[in-house]
Parts: structure tokens; C-alpha cells; sequence
């Protein structure tokens, strides 16, 4: 068994990093904005929800209550969520890593329910030493709160941490949090964060896979 001091945690995101969920929260956008009357294409969605804030949001598309509009999504999303499967080589990754001495977490801005509506159907959900959710702190990614929560839950240090995500929050919380950050980005996520936008947020690598993620990793060990 190794000492404390040998332990290593690899924190994952989880929507668009270890569950190909992008599609169905922009169904789920597109859907709720029907319901206010506006209609949108799908790269007009992505374009405006996955990279401003919910004010901006309201404002762009005139939308009167925000709170119940972001409620709707959620609902929304929920439905969507025991269809969504993992990124080709996700298990393979975990499986190579939980033996090697890492702790395994999930840090991520979605709720706890619909984490587990997909995450119960996974062959790899006993993996996961902590999963720390948006119901679990004050403050989101890009905020490090979350980071935080996670590795003190599993007794490690940040300099032995990593934090792999798809997103410009899950980098910013990882570099606030002083972890290695793997921007991880897949082809069939370029058209929500490119590989060039994630590098402007300055990770330690960026990775196109899990094959990737795993090399990397175990490269830096």
C-alpha cells in the first residue's frame, strides 16, 4: 500500500469529459426555449449557453424569469441523462489508474441526481473515491471550492492532484487550485470549446483522448 505521501488523485469533470453529455444539454436549452418561444439552431445554443453567463443568456434571448428558465433546463437535462455514455477508453483509464496508487474523484458543476442517473448505469461508478457536486458547495467551477473539497476528502495534496476537463472553468479551478490541468479535447467537442480557446486558459496539457490523458499521467508519475 503506498504512504500518503506516494498517493496521487486525478479529479475528473464529468459533463463533456467523462459523459458525452454536451448534446443533450443543448437539446435541452434548445427545448426550454421553444417553450418561451424562441427558437434557435443548434450552434446558436452552444454558441450562447455554453460560453456566457445565465445574465447574458436572459438577455440574448429575452428570457422574463431566469430561475425558472434554468429550472426548466434542468428538468430538462434530467430526462436526457440515463442515455448518455461514457468517451471511448474512460474505463480503460480509470481501471490503469486505481491500481497505480491514484485516487479517483469527480468534480463537477452538475447536480448530484443527474450525475447519478447517468453514473449508475456505468461499469465504473465504484471507482470513484469522491464525488463532489454543484449541491455540495457555494461556489462552481470556475471557483477551485470544489477542487478543494475533493482532495482534502481523499488526503491529498494539490501538488499531487490533476484535474482533467473539457471546459475553461474546469482549468481555471484547477490552476486557482494549484493542480496539474489536462484540457481535454476531443474532436467531437470542438464545436463547444476548441483545443486553441482551451489553450488561452494556459493547462498543463491538452489531450485530444483518454489514451492521451492516461500517457500524460503516467508520463509525470
Amino acid at each position: 500500500m503506498p504512504s500518503p505521501a506516494q498517493q496521487q488523485a486525478v479529479l475528473f469533470d464529468f459533463d463533456g469529459t467523462l459523459g458525452r453529455s454536451l448534446k443533450a444539454w443543448t437539446l435541452a436549452y434548445q427545448e426550454a426555449l421553444r417553450a418561451i418561444g424562441v427558437h434557435r439552431d443548434e450552434h446558436a445554443v452552444r454558441q450562447a449557453c455554453f460560453s456566457k453567463r445565465g445574465i447574458d443568456v436572459q438577455r440574448e434571448f429575452q428570457v422574463a424569469d431566469l430561475a425558472a428558465f434554468a429550472e426548466d433546463v434542468w428538468s430538462r437535462v434530467l430526462v436526457k441523462m440515463p442515455e448518455v455514455s461514457m468517451y471511448p477508453d474512460v474505463e480503460e483509464t480509470l481501471q490503469s489508474l486505481g491500481p497505480a496508487s491514484f485516487k479517483l474523484g469527480i468534480v463537477t458543476n452538475t447536480r448530484r441526481a443527474h450525475l447519478e442517473a447517468a453514473l449508475t448505469r456505468w461499469p465504473v461508478r465504484e471507482l470513484f473515491h469522491t464525488r463532489v457536486t454543484i449541491d455540495d458547495v457555494q461556489r462552481g467551477k470556475p471557483d477551485p471550492e470544489a477542487i478543494h473539497a475533493a482532495l482534502e476528502s481523499l488526503d491529498v495534496p494539490p501538488s499531487r492532484a490533476w484535474m482533467v476537463g473539457d471546459s475553461p472553468p474546469d482549468i481555471e479551478a484547477g490552476n486557482a487550485a494549484g493542480v496539474r490541468t489536462i484540457a481535454f479535447s476531443p474532436e467531437e467537442n470542438q464545436e463547444y470549446f476548441s483545443a486553441d480557446t482551451l489553450r488561452k486558459f494556459s493547462p498543463t496539457h491538452v489531450a485530444r483522448s483518454f489514451a492521451e490523458v492516461r500517457r500524460l499521467i503516467f508520463a509525470e508519475d
